[in-house]
């Protein structure tokens, strides 16, 4: 009988034993849930400025205090890598790498050909979504404040600092023939765009057959009429005919400044008197007008090189020289 009984207690324990472990494992799991909720963490993304997220009172704490009182500020270190926001019922500009949730997130991201690598997010319990479009960081300087406004449902997030210098881009001739520029006249250029979307672009130019626009003087065996388009490069690798039948183009009203370096060739540069040399201008079409600006050219071994800036851009151009009487 002491036999049994002890069986019967050895199995009481076992059993209490692991229905108290189901009950860890279950509280466990609930915990891991309700955290997983709230923070969603990637760290084999590497942040320099991560303390900023992590640290006692950084912004995972500001966020979590905001979720649950609907106001907060902070001062976030804005360098390397950038916060952005993801509503799955916006168009977000920059992709998140996983799907997103129903609820609204704020990541600090390392941004990689537009997309979010996250190195952490927090997902709100209590809002819809965070602005009326995607909010980011990521073209702003170093140090941003930050203000947390809830409006309803709604997030809002200001801020206040300086937004980062637009970068120039720039082309280089390719030093094999294309047929985007047959006639190799574009040696380089460097563009500053007004917006900050375009990260990129291709020129492709055609030499037009046009009579001489009124205004531009007529130096035959010189003069040449073309067209410069910019357009989105290509996201995959297409053969250059199908990239000229179908491509996006830039508007020329999206130029804020540009850098034109064209080839020319030592023939043709020869031709011209000295006044004539030192007068060379870049003409373009601005409305119904035709605008000049003045060139400097060298002569290097294979092709004489011009350059000019223009303040605006156009679709249409000439090359020519300007007449003594004519103000540059």
């Amino acid at each position: 009988m002491k036999n049994k009984k002890a069986t019967e207690n050895i199995m009481l324990e076992i059993l209490m034993g692991a229905v108290v472990g189901l009950i860890a494992v279950i509280i466990f799991i609930g915990i891991g849930k309700v955290y997983s909720s709230v923070f969603l963490s990637q760290q084999n993304v590497d942040c320099t400025n991560s303390k900023f997220w992590d640290s006692a009172r950084g912004l995972r704490d500001v966020l979590k205090d905001v979720d649950s009182k609907g106001y907060g500020e902070f001062t976030f270190y804005n360098n390397n890598c950038n916060l952005v926001s993801f509503t799955s019922t916006q168009e977000n500009k920059i992709k998140y790498q996983y799907s997103i949730p129903n609820q609204p997130l704020l990541c600090l991201c390392s941004i990689d050909d537009e997309t979010c690598q996250p190195y952490a997010c927090y997902k709100f319990k209590n809002f819809n979504r965070i602005n009326a479009e995607q909010f980011t960081t990521q073209n702003l300087k170093s140090y941003v404040f930050l203000k947390f406004i809830k409006d309803g449902k709604t997030l809002r997030i200001n801020y206040l600092g300086d937004e980062k210098p637009i970068e120039p881009l720039e082309y280089n001739k390719p030093k094999t023939q294309t047929k985007l520029d047959q006639e190799g006249l574009i040696y380089y250029m460097l563009v500053v765009f007004k917006n900050k979307d375009i990260k990129g672009f291709t020129p492709i130019i055609k030499t037009r057959n046009f009579l001489v626009p009124e205004g531009v003087n007529n130096i035959e065996g010189f003069t040449k009429i073309f067209d410069i388009e910019l357009a989105e490069p290509s996201q995959y690798e297409v053969i250059e005919e199908d990239f000229l039948e179908k491509h996006e183009s830039i508007s020329p009203d999206l130029v804020k400044i540009a850098v034109l370096t064209l080839s020319i060739s030592k023939e043709k540069y020869n031709s011209l008197s000295e006044e004539q040399k030192n007068k060379i201008n870049l003409y373009y079409r601005s409305g119904t007008e035709w605008r000049n600006s003045s060139m400097y050219c060298s002569e290097q071994e294979n092709e004489v090189l011009c350059n000019t800036v223009i303040r605006e851009f156009s679709n249409n151009f000439a090359i020519s020289t300007i007449e003594t009487k004519q103000k540059t």
